[in-house]
């Protein structure tokens, strides 16, 4: 291992005779230049840690010949530029940190070949735009962060196109296909329909690291005469682990005539809704989940494919939910233009049952459980009801725009108003059997009374297994928060700012937007030896038959037994 202190120059051919190492360390010091073939003959070499060293220009071919490498740091140093192809050849590439720099531009292209890379970190720079075919040949990309740039959210734009070579009002009928000029950080999956015509697919598909879908055949009506209109969207949603983005819609295809009137673009998706029966409305303003070419007035309705579930009815721009009985509907908004045109967004709406008691605690699970996990969850939500009984939480109203959780542990589905408390729960890979059961933490906290209203929880998905065999699963309802919360890191290594209490408005209180909890407080199985805890009373209140604490996703009540 070779740990760094300031060089002024590193010469050509520095590490020559090392063709076996696998970790070099460079960071956290001072390097005044690195010269072209610094790091010529390490084909063995899979990290190279260059963050932090005062770094302001790089060689082009500063990376030629290092085909192993899998992490590349380059975070929090001064580079104003990149070389074209300077990455070039670093085809294992799964890991690139470029944050904290002064980059104001990048090349054309400048990702392409980096087929396996999987993280991807651009954040506080200083890009107004992004280049030509950025995302171009990111076949693998899962984590994305281009935050804190004066151009973010960059806007990526999907537009139809005529593919078979003829003009747009040639006969029917016609090759389309969507493409996006940057090419496509994730999979996209894009419906498409059609006023006047016929298509051979509903939808239209761009994997990532490409810029075009595959073709679509369009037959115009009326026995192939007629002009056929073509309409995408609505978008795609941006995943959680991909940031500093939006997408938009580029307006109507008219095939096979002169295309007088366009109808409207559905813009985005509206998210899956959640709501209690009985309890609050969701109302929602449509007016910036359609866009009219022709910038004229839209009118709307809406419909419930079961009325006795869920009743939807529109007024003016927005829509309302009303929530009836338990069960799952599809609402469908329909925007009309003057001329007739009309375009449609569906969503599901699931409505759980109506709340019998005083506290509402309504826990969403990510994923799929046991019979007897799913037992044990509902035993801890009446307990943690039947405790906080006679609190009186004011509601919270949410936008659609707010999400539900936390760090990587997010439903999709949306919640106009929360009653009492929401909580997200997901099942992963902790740290294995007998250490951590569970991390949770707050969300959102309601301004004055600083008392969440949202929060996440993860349980270790081998200690629930364990517990399931040995009858123990009732120690499920016990999540005991630490009094020193250690630091938390994510799951690459960078340190987590601590979670502190947020005002409702503009957005709740929450961590990093990316990763999980990783520092936050566990619980611990204990009472048999072999299952006792790393580190003794390590952040642990005691847990006893009186003065027992409790706690899930940051609201905290003492029982006396």
């Amino acid at each position: 291992m070779w740990r760094a202190n300031d060089f002024e120059t590193l010469p050509r051919g520095a590490f020559a005779g090392l063709p076996a190492l696998e970790w070099l360390y460079l960071g956290n010091g001072r390097i005044g230049e690195v010269d072209a073939g610094a790091f010529a003959g390490l084909s063995g070499l899979e990290s190279l840690l260059l963050q932090d060293s005062g770094l302001e220009t790089l060689p082009g071919d500063v990376f030629q010949g290092l085909s192993s490498l899998r992490e590349l740091r380059l975070d929090r140093n001064q580079l104003e530029t990149l070389p074209e192809d300077v990455f070039a050849g670093l085809t294992r590439l799964e890991v690139l940190r470029l944050y904290g720099n002064r980059l104001a531009t990048l090349p054309p292209a400048p990702f392409a070949g980096l087929a396996d890379l999987r993280i991807l970190r651009l954040e506080r720079n200083r890009l107004t735009e992004l280049p030509e075919r950025m995302f171009v040949g990111l076949a693998s990309l899962d984590t994305l962060l281009l935050t804190d740039n004066p151009g973010a959210p960059f806007a990526l734009r999907l537009d139809i196109e005529r593919t078979d070579g003829e003009e747009p009002d040639a006969a029917s009928p016609a090759r389309i296909a969507l493409r996006l000029a940057a090419g496509a950080p994730f999979r996209m999956r894009i419906p498409l329909s059609v006023r006047g015509g016929e298509l051979s697919a509903d939808s239209a598909v761009i994997e990532a690291g490409s810029e075009r879908s595959a073709e679509v055949i369009v037959t115009g009506g009326g026995g192939g005469a007629g002009e056929a209109q073509v309409v995408a969207g609505p978008a795609p949603s941006i995943p959680a682990a991909a940031s500093g983005l939006e997408i938009g819609l580029g307006d109507p295809l008219a095939l096979f005539g002169s295309g007088r009137n366009r109808p409207p673009v559905p813009v985005r998706e509206v998210l899956p809704q959640r709501m209690q029966a009985g309890a609050h409305e969701t109302v929602i303003d449509m007016s910036s989940y359609f866009r009219d070419p022709e910038e004229e007035a839209l009118g709307y309705t809406a419909d419930s494919s079961d009325s006795s579930v869920v009743v939807a009815a529109a007024r003016g721009d927005t829509v309302t939910l009303t929530p009836v009985a338990r069960g799952s509907a599809t609402a469908t908004v329909t925007a009309a233009d003057s001329a007739g045109g009309t375009a449609e967004i569906s969503f599901q709406v699931t409505v759980r049952e109506a709340n019998s008691r005083p506290f509402d605690i309504d826990l969403i699970l990510l994923d799929e459980v046991t019979a007897s996990q799913a037992e044990a969850l509902d035993e801890a939500v009446r307990f943690w009801s039947a405790i906080l009984a006679d609190t009186e939480l004011p509601d919270v109203p949410r936008g659609q725009d707010a999400e539900t959780g936390c760090w990587d542990i997010l439903s999709e589905q949306r919640i106009g108003t929360v009653d009492d408390l929401v909580v997200v729960a997901s099942i992963r890979e902790i740290d294995g059997v007998g250490h951590t059961l569970a991390r949770a933490g707050p969300c959102g906290i309601r301004a004055g009374s600083s008392l969440p209203f949202l929060g996440a929880v993860e349980f270790d998905a081998a200690d629930l297994a364990s517990m399931a065999e040995d009858g123990d699963l009732k120690d499920v309802g016990e999540v005991i928060p630490a009094r020193d919360r250690p630091r938390a890191r994510d799951r690459h290594g960078v340190e987590l700012p601590r979670p502190a209490p947020r005002p409702v408005a503009p957005q709740p209180g929450r961590g990093h937007p990316l990763h999980g909890p990783a520092g936050h407080p566990g619980v611990r199985r204990e009472g048999r030896p072999e299952l006792r805890r790393r580190r003794e009373g390590a952040g642990r209140e005691p847990v006893g038959s009186r003065g027992r604490r409790l706690a899930l996703a940051g609201i905290r009540a003492r029982t006396t037994n």
